[in-house]
């Protein structure tokens, strides 16, 4: 309702949904930015490159976070690649609108990850896009996957969040 939505925008402006530095098992605040001209296709609105390119500094962020940054990938001799990406679009964003993205681990598995991430307009605290990555860690060298070292496994899994039925439905069937 109303108070919801309202209560949402008003935390969303100030900072205060997402803690940068978030505890285990939460979503983080990943990435905040205005939509700028280059942005926008020709009936202004953000087109998929503005969205993608957020995502991926969203996915790059919350990996850092935990101490798995691709500069500290490589030089364990390791990469992360990309498998699927989908995202979901609800509401639109136009240029001079501030959105913010929170991001949270869904699921690691021997070798992969999947992470999702969610659009939200500053403003009006509206549900813009959702966006989950599945990727997998592999061998620079071998070009094959390869497991999670047992520390950056670690810290993966203590920010792995379970999402409630709401959260899913944001996702679809691409929820892992």
């Amino acid at each position: 309702g109303f108070v919801r939505t309202e209560l949402a925008r008003i935390t969303l402006m100030f900072g205060f949904w997402c803690n940068i530095g978030a505890s285990v098992g939460e979503w983080v605040e990943s990435h905040r930015s205005l939509i700028e001209p280059h942005d926008c296709d020709f009936n202004n609105h953000m087109n998929v490159m503005g969205y993608f390119s957020r995502f991926c500094n969203a996915g790059g962020y919350l990996l850092a976070q935990a101490g798995a940054s691709h500069g500290e990938a490589i030089e364990l001799g390791l990469g992360v690649g990309t498998i699927s990406n989908t995202i979901r679009y609800f509401e639109e964003v136009v240029h001079t609108d501030q959105v913010m993205i929170n991001s949270a681990v869904f699921k690691i598995g021997r070798s992969s990850i999947h992470h999702g991430h969610r659009l939200m307009n500053v403003k009006s605290g509206a549900l813009s896009a959702t966006c989950i990555f599945s990727e997998v860690l592999f061998g620079l060298e071998s070009r094959a996957s390869t497991p999670w070292p047992a520390d950056i496994r670690a810290r993966l899994e203590d920010r792995v969040i379970e999402l409630n039925d709401d959260q899913r439905a944001e996702y679809g069937s691409v929820y892992p």
